[in-house]
């Protein structure tokens, strides 16, 4: 568990590039990739769980978690930074 975990935090932290896309693309096409992106690492977790694509193994689950939080840290990007945008007055402490 701690090494799928671990992986698939990896993929979050490299959110990065979601946030240079978001710069360039907008908000509207960072939700929709990353919605394609973590849709897929989640379709490839729930493929290996119910062992459609051979032997589970938790390598294959970390790589597909991995995945799916990298799209996770695409969608996180685009609503914060609209957020922002959105409540100029608004930012908190």
């Amino acid at each position: 568990m701690n090494v799928i975990s671990s992986i698939g935090n990896i993929g979050l932290y490299l959110g990065i590039v979601g946030g240079l896309f978001n710069d360039r693309f907008g908000p509207v096409l960072t939700t929709m990739v990353g919605t394609c992106v973590c849709s897929f690492g989640y379709l490839l977790a729930w493929l290996n769980s119910n062992s459609t694509l051979g032997n589970p193994s938790y390598e294959f689950m970390a790589a597909a978690f991995a995945v799916a939080w990298q799209g996770g840290s695409w969608l996180d990007c685009a609503a914060i930074t609209l957020t922002v945008k959105n409540f100029e007055k608004n930012k908190g402490f």
